[in-house]
Order: structure tokens, then C-alpha cells, then sequence
């Protein structure tokens, strides 16, 4: 008898720890947020505003919802709009950059006709 109390005693113990575990550790990837932060302080830093307005504006528009999910508890749907924005980000960035190599190939082409035109 004293062995199946302690067994149950285990059992019981065992799960109440699983299931504080558990509601203390996020759905969400904690880092993601500051990783998806930094992927929009990037693609500014290339010209995103400039060049990739409307991907940098979708990042941060799906950042703050996630952030507000996070905030009100909805982790699963905070890591989805996470997971969206660290897409946009990363577009806007792209973007930037290719627009940005477009500018200084036409910018090589106008001196290659300027110097030409001096030939």
C-alpha cells in the first residue's frame, strides 16, 4: 500500500511539474522578435526605405501585430506573424539591394556614354 501512494505521489508530482513547464515556456520563438527586428533595422540600413517602402512597411505592420498577439497572449498566432514579417524584412532588404545595383549599373552606363561621347 505505502508503495502505490508513493507511486501516485511520483505520478502526480511528475505531471504537475510538466504542466508548469509547459505553461511557463512560450509558443513562440522568443529570439525570432529580435531577429526580425534587426532583419528591418537591416534592410533600412540598405535603403529599404528608399527603395522597398511597401515590404519594409508590411515587416513592421506585421511585426506590431505580432507583438500585440504576444502581448495578449496568443503565442501560436504571434510566431506565424513573426515568421511573416522576418519574410518581409528580408524582401525589403532584396529589394533595396537590387534596386540600389540597378542605380550604379545605370549610373556606370551614363559614364561609359559620357566618356564615349568624348572619344
Amino acid at each position: 500500500m505505502k508503495s502505490s501512494k508513493r507511486i501516485l505521489a511520483t505520478g502526480l508530482m511528475g505531471a504537475s511539474l510538466f504542466v508548469v513547464g509547459c505553461s511557463s515556456t512560450p509558443s513562440y520563438d522568443v529570439g525570432l522578435q529580435s531577429e526580425v527586428e534587426t532583419r528591418i533595422d537591416a534592410a533600412i540600413n540598405n535603403g529599404a526605405e528608399e527603395y522597398a517602402p511597401l515590404a519594409l512597411h508590411d515587416a513592421r505592420e506585421k511585426l506590431q501585430t505580432a507583438e500585440q498577439l504576444i502581448s495578449s497572449g496568443d503565442e501560436e498566432a504571434a510566431q506565424y506573424w513573426l515568421e511573416k514579417a522576418s519574410v518581409d524584412a528580408e524582401l525589403a532588404a532584396a529589394r533595396a539591394n537590387s534596386e540600389r545595383a540597378k542605380y550604379a549599373a545605370d549610373q556606370i552606363d551614363k559614364d561609359i556614354q559620357t566618356l564615349r561621347g568624348k572619344l
